[in-house]
């Protein structure tokens, strides 16, 4: 079924009877507009609409309750009345700025990513008021600061949304323009994936029928940041005055700082979890990881102040500014992607047919210290005689060339489940009578292959849910012989992790949705089932740490 359309509008004009006239030309097409306390010359067009398009729901508001509002109540009307068999809704704007090519797009892009919010975005060149074309721009990079995604336009009220996504927009408090800010920052943090699509950009007659105002609903929207600088600098205030008073009566560096965060972090993590970040997550589970992140921080801090003092010969009150200022992009980048961290809406999955056509130039770095590793432990832990060697996710394997090298008389099987990554694979080694590529799904294994002797994976199960991870995992032991060797690699949230993945989020590099850093407990815990734990360590060069357990199969 296609999304059903949504249009907010608040005193309509013509430019809403001719997007309705265009739009129910398909007669499968659901429409449901909401009345936002229009008053009373402007009810003809909706008495209009009700007399003329069946096809057509009209919501009322009694008064004007605003965009937000207006657009929750239509979101709530299809919650109750359409959530089972629609993919989700299509918003657009009732005063003639989108047309219906562009909404039929937006529509056919929600049902082809049914769990992205599809934004149509706005080249925004050409006659543009002045007004709009900077607060959108400056709305964009202040958004890409804070959560670390890169938009085309953050100001779009023509969006796709996925019905999974709509119940949490019902908690949102935000009831005018800001609501439409609220729901990237909710999206962003829920990890929604955004998938854009340019649309025209029509400002008719200057954007005369909008009731945007600039300078109001602009501050609104600007305060959805400005609430995580406040945050940040009355913290560094606090800390700041507890350690001065602190080192001024006791002479102690350490002790300074150990009680300056911890009254700073207590404030912090209170008011940062109820109004920053908005979190509903378990009390305890966030707590938890903001001490590890403070205690972590601390002595950070302390390893950058002590050198400056005893060494240097600073000044201590200046070593404690230029130190903090020096973890502050760690902490931040930190506390969004670990301590406040949401959980997951389904998402979509990693581009990997992408991926395999144009790979990052850095990953020949990364995989070369991989590979390194990898020849180690096998060196390290090798099975008498390895006949048969095991790649899971190892479609265009960049490991395979040593490893032939190493272990010529070897068999070497590798399963994937995308077709691109093992026809690239076939492609180079076509020649190779040893090898074998098979179509198969790590999580539900419909496939045989001779038992192996080694068997890896770099990267793979952390691209899982937590029972997904398990199942993958439980695989590669039931591939392989008693006594033969399982080696698993993953990302593991490491604070340089935590840092070059928010680096690359906030650069728009990023292009793994759904990878999932993995803490080692819930790795080694689950090998243990199925074989003797025989090496545990991190390698740290990979920059995006890669955990590592290698494991004998018993």
């Amino acid at each position: 079924m296609k999304p059903i359309i949504i249009i907010p509008a608040y005193q309509p004009e013509q430019q809403l009877i001719r997007l309705i006239e265009e739009l129910v030309i398909d007669p499968e097409q659901k429409i449901v507009v909401i009345d936002d306390g229009s008053t009373s010359e402007h009810l003809i067009f909706f008495d209009f609409i009700s007399k003329h398009f069946s096809a057509v729901e009209i919501l009322r508001h009694a008064v004007n309750l605003g965009k937000g509002q207006a657009l929750k109540t239509g979101f709530n009307h299809f919650l109750v009345h359409y959530a089972q068999d629609f993919p989700g809704v299509v918003t657009a704007d009732a005063d003639g700025q989108h047309v219906r090519d562009d909404i039929l797009r937006v529509s056919q892009a929600l049902q082809t990513h049914p769990h992205a919010l599809c934004l149509g975005s706005r080249t925004l060149s050409g006659n543009v008021p002045f007004r709009r074309l900077f607060g959108n721009k400056l709305t964009i990079f202040i958004f890409k600061m804070v959560t670390g995604v890169t938009l085309m336009d953050t100001q779009t009220g023509l969006r796709g949304i996925p019905t999974n996504f709509l119940k949490e927009l019902l908690h949102s408090t935000d009831t005018g323009y800001d609501f439409e800010l609220d729901m990237l920052i909710r999206a962003a943090h829920k990890g929604v994936r955004f998938y854009e699509l340019p649309i025209q950009t029509i400002y008719m007659e200057n954007n005369k029928g909008s009731h945007f105002n600039y300078f109001r609903d602009s501050f609104k929207i600007y305060f959805v940041f400005l609430r995580f600088s406040i945050l940040s600098l009355v913290t560094a205030m606090i800390d700041y005055l507890v350690f001065a008073l602190t080192f001024w009566c006791f002479h102690n560096l350490l002790l300074g700082i150990v009680l300056a965060r911890l009254v700073a972090g207590v404030f912090q993590f209170s008011v940062a979890k109820n109004w920053v970040f908005k979190s509903s997550n378990k009390l305890i589970s966030e707590a938890v990881k903001y001490v590890t992140l403070v205690v972590g921080l601390m002595f950070l801090a302390y390893g950058l102040i002590t050198p400056m003092v005893i060494y240097l010969h600073f000044n201590p009150y200046i070593s404690k500014v230029i130190a903090e200022g020096g973890v502050f992009l760690l902490s931040f980048a930190a506390q969004n992607l670990f301590v406040y961290a949401k959980p997951s809406i389904e998402n979509d999955k990693t581009d990997w047919d992408s991926y395999y056509n144009a790979p990052f130039k850095t990953a020949s770095i990364s995989r070369k210290f991989t590979e390194k590793k990898l020849h180690q432990m096998i060196q390290t832990f090798k099975p008498e005689g390895i006949q048969h060697i095991c790649e899971f996710g190892g479609g265009n394997s960049y490991f395979f060339y040593k490893l032939r090298e190493k272990y010529p008389q070897a068999f070497y099987t590798i399963i994937d489940n995308n077709q691109r990554g093992l026809d690239i694979f076939q492609e180079q080694h076509r020649d190779d009578q040893m090898t074998a590529v098979l179509n198969g799904d790590v999580i539900k294994p419909d496939f045989s292959i001779e038992k192996a002797d080694l068997i890896f994976s770099i990267g793979l199960i952390e691209h899982f849910s937590p029972q997904n991870t398990a199942k993958s995992i439980q695989t590669h032991f039931s591939c392989a012989k008693l006594g033969s060797l399982v080696i698993i690699t993953f990302p593991t949230p490491t604070w340089l992790y935590v840092t070059a993945r928010y680096l690359t989020e906030l650069a728009g590099f990023w292009k793994f949705p759904d990878e999932r850093p993995l803490q080692i407990k819930e790795v080694v815990d689950e090998v243990a089932k199925y074989g003797d734990i025989l090496h545990i360590s991190i390698n740290w060069p990979v920059v995006f740490t890669q955990g590592i357990v290698v494991a004998r199969v018993r």
